[in-house]
């Protein structure tokens, strides 16, 4: 990477994070691009050629973190596994955790923002949950090839409960402001040991 493209990455990186701050503070409605210039220390002109609106700001940022969370997903599948419960945990808490890395209101707009106008922007929502979705039935398949999940176990059924523990967490979080990492983690586990003690 060129010292220019470097300095473009930065930029690129300055503007998201101010974009973030100044949205937790005020909303997105009332963030505007000059607000998110002044605190990134450039010209307006140089937001727009980043990104083409707060919308576009915003679909970056979750395609950002989309892509983090697919990635970390993968790593967690290819490890050997000793503990099945604790390695499933694992995969639903990073497909949940960045919602507790960004300020509730950042959450919630973002939310709004990935129903209503997704597809609209050219946000991959589809996409998106169909590469989680098919990353819980490789856990599966992987674990029933470990020998740590019965053979005869329905795989689509399980992916499915899995699926439906990741759901009911980021609702959780949605509606309540005040539902915890902790006790997310914890909620996670305990679904977890129910799905594993009925298969």
């Amino acid at each position: 990477m060129s010292l220019r493209e470097k300095y473009k990455a930065m930029v690129h990186d300055s503007i998201l994070e101010s974009a973030l701050v100044l949205i937790s503070a005020n909303g997105l409605a009332k963030t505007t691009i000059e607000m998110i210039a002044e605190r990134s220390g450039v010209g307006v002109g140089t937001v727009y050629n980043h990104f083409s609106s707060k919308n576009d700001l915003l679909k970056a940022f979750i395609e950002l973190k989309t892509d983090e969370k697919l990635k970390a997903g993968k790593e967690i599948i290819d490890q050997q596994h000793s503990d099945p419960v604790q390695a499933i945990t694992e995969l639903i808490w990073i497909y949940v955790r960045m919602i507790f890395t960004i300020p509730h209101k950042v959450f919630q707009e973002g939310f709004a923002f990935f129903l209503t106008q997704g597809k609209a922007v050219g946000l991959k929502t589809v996409e998106d949950s169909h590469a989680c979705a098919a990353q819980m039935q490789q856990m599966a398949e992987r674990l029933q090839a470990e020998g740590l999940l019965c053979a005869d176990t329905n795989l689509q059924s399980f992916k499915n409960l899995l699926w439906a523990c990741k759901e009911y967490v980021i609702n959780r979080r949605l509606f309540n402001e005040n539902f915890s990492e902790e006790q997310a983690k914890c909620e996670i586990r305990e679904m977890v040991v129910m799905i594993w003690k009925g298969m």
